[in-house]
């Protein structure tokens, strides 16, 4: 889920197989988000500017157009979205050829890798026992 506040549009990211029309799971659970930012933006805006800060709700906009369609059985959803959110981040264009069921165990060892040298504080070894404990904590 994307808030966007200048479209005014919380956009949802489906990466499950396009719903039925009618199945309206997934605005249902954005649908209190897309009421909560406006209020949001009121409550933070100076004082001099909430009589113009709109409190009407977003509009809730699903996103299955180039997202990556995860597979059965669904188990590599959490690795698809994090890539994907970083590449929205970056605003890199989304790569199938990068990013597909047949490299996710490569994908998933580099993510591994990135996330434990992440957690390492400067000069601190990655193979002290005290810096594994801590950074599986």
């Amino acid at each position: 889920m994307v808030i966007s506040i200048p479209d005014r549009t919380v956009k949802i990211f489906d990466s499950g197989s396009k719903p039925a029309e009618k199945d309206t799971r997934l605005t249902d659970a954005a649908e209190p988000f897309a009421k909560m930012v406006p209020y949001a933006l009121w409550l933070f805006a100076p004082a001099s500017r909430r009589p113009s800060v709109d409190q009407t709700a977003f509009t809730i906009e699903c996103v299955w157009k180039g997202v990556p369609q995860a597979k059965s059985p669904y188990g590599d959803c959490g690795v698809y979205a994090l890539k994907f959110l970083e590449c929205l981040m970056l605003g890199v264009p989304f790569s199938r050829y990068y990013l597909k069921d047949t490299r996710m165990e490569e994908v998933r060892k580099n993510l591994a890798a990135a996330m434990y040298v992440e957690t390492a504080g400067a000069n601190e070894s990655m193979h002290d026992p005290k810096f594994l404990a801590i950074a599986i904590d």
